[in-house]
């Protein structure tokens, strides 16, 4: 089954594709309606959001911010369960851009990269499109100066990535996303980037929220494994640094994460992202250079595990006060059923990989766990440990192999790269190894 996707441009874009009487349409509302204010709503809105920096996003980011948004509400809007397999999608994207040529040039190489973020069959149909202008935006002489964008989502490893950036260099755009239903993560985005600026000042440190989400479809189900996020987060940020003129989008992720290696063969279709995988990251840095995003993509912690990014931080005093405010579980706003809404569960494959990390640094975790106590765990709750304790054992037995690494995907770069990942790897695993005999698992 064939999913069409007709993502429309403007409110003068009456564009509707012909598809098979059995197959169902599906239409998002105007791409820029949601990028733009003036549609229902301004906070948060990327155009508005620039314009209070005295700043624009030029027509190639845009278009980028437009394939982006279109490929997470497709993603969102197409529940899985509805493929044969319960996981494959195929969907039919179509999208009108400002200048479409360059992508439509890249078209081969756009799928390959949906495909291995979303695990799914994409196809695309570009066109193109005659939206209302942008304004143009005043200069903001205090905006001036900044050589770096970094992702700020919240997580540890952004607030990590922001305080060592920050200690270096003093002047960096922080890039903040959220949408409806994610209030985790917006709080932990305000909580964390008011640390951060008053340390460094908000004209120093300036953190660009941006609200962009799907719009709702009544009596719709909603895909919940969000893969189609990542390629939104970094267009933001790519987006960000062409209209502040920086050349560098700083993405702070640590190696085993970004690695994204499944623990089990049961586990190829993890709900995990892959937004910083090399493979994934390799592909979009080629994507930017083909249509002309002057924008260098650096993964500053790649080779690091979270333990090792803790425990050199520049910045410890700072780290351990936002520490317990940033956050790292995969499901906190599921939480709210056991009475503690937008807290960590404590026994997600996340939390888990951050309480080793805390431990791995010597510090003492004040994070609020909900099932602090990983023996107490049963039924749904305990697969994520069940899974790893079966991991650890395989490895206990074979350390992990760059064949294990490849299961996930392709390895770019050099042999001694590949080892290095290998290394950070079989570090990160033994941080969990480390972890679990702490809790006597």
């Amino acid at each position: 089954m064939t999913h069409h996707f007709a993502a429309r441009l403007g409110p003068k874009d009456g564009f509707e594709p012909r598809v098979p009487a059995d197959a169902g349409r599906l239409y998002v509302a105007e791409l820029d309606s949601l990028l733009r204010s003036g549609h229902g709503r301004t906070a948060g809105r990327v155009e508005a959001v620039l314009r209070s920096h005295g700043r624009n996003a030029s027509v190639r980011s845009r278009d980028l911010l437009r394939l982006a948004v279109a490929v997470y509400c497709a993603d969102l809007m197409t529940p899985r369960r509805q493929s044969y397999d319960r996981w494959t999608r195929h969907i039919r994207l179509y999208l009108a851009l400002e200048e479409p040529d360059p992508w439509q040039a890249e078209g081969e190489a756009l799928t390959r990269l949906l495909r291995f973020l979303t695990g799914d069959h994409w196809e695309l149909d570009i066109r193109p499109g005659d939206p209302e202008p942008w304004p143009a935006s005043p200069e903001d002489d205090d905006s001036r100066g900044f050589d770096t964008v970094c992702l700020f989502s919240g997580g540890l490893d952004s607030f990590v990535g922001a305080l060592d950036l920050l200690s270096r260099e003093q002047r960096a755009v922080l890039v903040g996303h959220y949408a409806r239903g994610s209030g985790a993560t917006s709080v932990s985005q305000a909580a964390v980037g008011e640390i951060v600026q008053d340390r460094y000042g908000s004209a120093h440190a300036p953190l660009l929220r941006y609200f962009v989400s799907p719009p709702r479809q009544p009596g719709r189900d909603r895909e919940n494994t969000t893969r189609g996020r990542s390629l939104m987060f970094l267009a933001l940020g790519v987006a960000t640094a062409e209209a502040f003129g920086a050349r560098r989008l700083v993405v702070a992720e640590n190696g085993l994460i970004s690695l994204n290696v499944p623990l089990t063969s049961t586990r190829l279709g993890s709900l995990s992202t892959r937004t910083t995988h090399p493979h994934f990251i390799d592909m979009f840095r080629g994507l930017l250079r083909a249509v002309g995003l002057e924008v260098e993509l650096e993964l500053p912690y790649r080779f690091k595990t979270k333990g090792e990014m803790l425990r050199e931080c520049s910045e410890p005093d700072l780290l351990m006060e936002g520490l317990p405010s940033t956050i790292s579980c995969a499901h906190p706003e599921a939480m709210r059923f056991a009475g503690a809404p937008n807290t960590h569960c404590g026994y997600c494959l996340a939390c888990m990989i951050r309480r080793a990390a805390v431990e791995a640094a010597g510090l003492k975790d004040p994070t609020r766990y909900v099932y602090p106590d990983p023996s107490s765990l049963s039924g749904k709750s305990a697969v994520d440990l069940k899974v790893l304790r079966l991991a650890l054992a395989r490895y206990a037995k074979k350390p992990p192999r760059m064949a294990d690494l490849l299961r996930a995907g392709p390895l770019p770069g050099t042999d001694d790269e590949r080892m290095q990942l290998l290394g950070v790897y079989r570090r990160g695993i033994d941080e969990l190894r480390a972890f679990l005999a702490s809790q006597g698992l």
